[in-house]
């Protein structure tokens, strides 16, 4: 269980990320109400980084970047066994941290976009 101050530390990233998307997209907005967009904003940034920890979460893109190291190490000429290779990958999946937030993210992003459509269209 994380404590709050844990997660207050990583609600702050997401957050901080939808007010730079606001920031970003705010001139270019044609709309009469800020309020709907500035909540849209702020539910990408939960989005965008819940979904980054649920990849990182499913280790979708570890074979991939151990891939890119491997060919590096061939390309120097460093190439070790293939056991030890295989040892090695093992250890680097396992040794990952796991985004225990992810879920949250991705929740507070849902009801964040919901909140904005609903406030878009209870304005027009």
């Amino acid at each position: 269980m994380q404590s709050r101050r844990e997660w207050l530390k990583s609600l702050a990233f997401p957050t901080v990320t939808g007010l730079v998307l606001y920031i970003l997209t705010s001139r270019s907005a044609t709309g009469r109400h800020p309020g709907p967009d500035f909540l849209f904003s702020l539910a990408s940034g939960y989005l965008l980084i819940g979904l980054i920890h649920l990849m990182t979460n499913l280790r979708a893109l570890d074979a991939m970047v151990w891939g890119v190291g491997m060919l590096r190490q061939i390309l120097v000429g460093k190439f070790r066994g293939g056991r030890e290779e295989t040892e090695a990958f093992h250890a680097y999946r396992n040794r990952k941290e796991i985004h225990r937030d992810a879920g949250w993210l991705l929740g507070i992003a849902a009801v964040l976009m919901l909140c904005a459509v609903l406030w878009a269209l209870l304005a027009a």
